[in-house]
């Protein structure tokens, strides 16, 4: 990798991500990672856009009716979401942002203040989670029906536990010990979980897709998911310094 010092001088963190919290923002894939935007400057992006709050309840949909929301840009921006023009983005620049460097397939979950989410009164949470889900874009082929379907088990299931889970510990969230994190995350999970049948349809997904052991416990089957997400945490200035980040 090149030294800092050699790449183009990187517009500041601050034109996505005015307020930065504890620093500069944090977030992780939970499936896919970066990718470079390659679609034309006009380009529609098919995905789903969620806000949870540190409870894991959902205070934003893009369009609670659908699985999946189109985006459509134009000169890259954001000028549509399902042909509704201008339609409301939580933290719109970062949002806009990273739908166009998030590969297809992918699932990330960034942590924001509340200033950037930009939610109704009354939220008393100092940070917001956004979770965004990219299964589609201008050029790209379309992804198998199945893949689909547990990016979406994934985004119903997974996703507000471990926003719930990661809210608890976020002065850990930085790479480091991830496999006892993982362990305390995993069952902070399974120990808060009433209803957990629809934890175990995605682990039960999960198992088949990437571990092939049907013996294993529920648990580990999750503690091996949350590795794969927490052991490369991201940081947004450094993101776009290094460009994994371009806009």
């Amino acid at each position: 990798m090149l030294p800092p010092t050699s790449f183009p001088q990187a517009r500041s963190v601050k034109d996505l991500y005015a307020s930065g919290g504890k620093g500069s923002l944090r977030y992780v894939f939970l499936h896919g990672n970066h990718a470079r935007p390659s679609q034309p400057t006009d380009a529609c992006i098919e995905g789903k856009v969620r806000l949870f709050n540190r409870r894991g309840e959902i205070v934003f949909d893009d369009d609670p009716a659908r699985n999946s929301s189109h985006y459509r840009f134009a000169e890259g921006r954001c000028v549509s979401v399902n042909d509704q023009p201008e339609a409301y983005i939580p933290a719109r620049m970062l949002v806009q942002t990273l739908l166009k460097n998030i590969q297809v397939p992918g699932l990330i979950v960034a942590e924001v203040p509340k200033d950037e989410g930009e939610v109704q009164p009354g939220q008393d949470d100092s940070f917001l989670y956004v979770a965004i889900l990219v299964t589609g874009s201008s050029g790209v082929d379309s992804i198998p029906p199945q893949d689909g379907n547990y990016l979406d088990t994934m985004m119903r299931c997974l996703v507000p536990r471990f926003v719930v889970a990661i809210s608890q510990r976020s002065d850990d969230y930085l790479p480091g010990d991830a496999k006892n994190l993982c362990h305390e995350i995993a069952d902070s999970i399974m120990k808060v979980t009433e209803d957990s049948s629809d934890l175990l349809a995605f682990l039960d997904l999960y198992e088949k897709r990437y571990i092939h052991k049907p013996s294993t416990s529920p648990e580990a089957v999750l503690e091996s998911c949350l590795l794969h997400i927490m052991k490369m945490p991201f940081e947004l200035s450094s993101s776009i310094r290094y460009r994994l980040i371009c806009y």
